[in-house]
C-alpha cells in the first residue's frame, strides 16, 4: 500500500516503463474502486499483485476498530 493516488499512478508508470525489464506479463491501468485507487500487475511466475492507495476511513486499523459488524435484527434480539 502506497500513501498517495500520485505515488500510485508513478509505480504504474514505472510497471509500464519497465514492463520487459522486469519480466512482466500484464500492468492493468490503475482506476478507482470501493474507496481505494489501485491498478494490478503479473509477474512472470504469474503471480498478480496489486499497488494501492486506500481511502483513511477503509484501512485495516479503521476496520479493525470498528469491531465485528452486527446485523440490526441481531441487536434488536429478532
Amino acid at each position: 500500500m502506497v500513501a498517495s493516488n500520485e505515488e500510485v499512478d508513478r509505480a504504474h508508470a514505472v510497471a509500464s516503463a519497465r514492463k520487459e525489464d522486469y519480466g512482466l506479463k500484464r500492468v492493468h491501468p490503475p482506476k478507482g474502486n470501493h474507496g481505494s485507487y489501485s491498478f494490478y500487475f503479473e509477474d512472470v511466475d504469474s503471480n498478480w499483485w496489486e499497488i494501492e492507495c486506500r481511502a483513511p476511513e477503509i484501512s485495516y486499523a479503521a476496520s479493525v476498530a470498528a469491531g465485528d459488524p452486527v446485523a440490526p435484527e441481531m441487536e434488536a434480539g429478532i
